[in-house]
């Protein structure tokens, strides 16, 4: 299933976030992924980040949640932004996708999510001092 062309936006901030927290952190593209479902009834976003490195997992969700709620124009604007869950695991790729699960009603976004965070980490590397463009 597609993912609803509303919600595009909001996922593009999310991997765009993700992306430049991960690149300000000195990873390597291949040293994370991205998981992630959406639920249109709760508006829930579930994440599910892997690296193979070993971090500090709170700081790591304390910075990314933080930076994720504080991207958007309005506190609470989109509502989905805060309505996502992340945790953050030491994972393979391999391991990350295997262990992904949805529930009854839950789209997967992680194409849309992955393909958003490559498109961004070209545009990292390609700028070091640039930010990601939006979209």
């Amino acid at each position: 299933m597609a993912v609803k062309t509303y919600m595009k936006p909001t996922l593009a901030i999310v991997a765009r976030e993700i992306a430049a927290f991960m690149n300000e952190r000195g990873l390597e593209r291949e040293e994370f992924s991205l998981v992630g479902s959406w639920q249109e009834r709760t508006g829930r976003i579930s994440l599910l980040l892997g690296t193979t490195r070993n971090v500090d997992w709170f700081d790591w969700y304390q910075n990314i949640i933080g930076r994720l709620r504080s991207s958007f124009a309005e506190v609470g604007t989109p509502e989905a932004a805060w309505n996502i869950g992340l945790v953050v695991l030491t994972r393979t790729q391999d391991e990350l996708y295997s262990s992904f699960r949805l529930t009854d009603g839950e789209e997967d976004v992680t194409d849309f999510l992955e393909s958003t965070i490559g498109h961004t980490w070209d545009q990292l590397k390609a700028s070091p001092t640039a930010t990601a463009a939006p979209g």
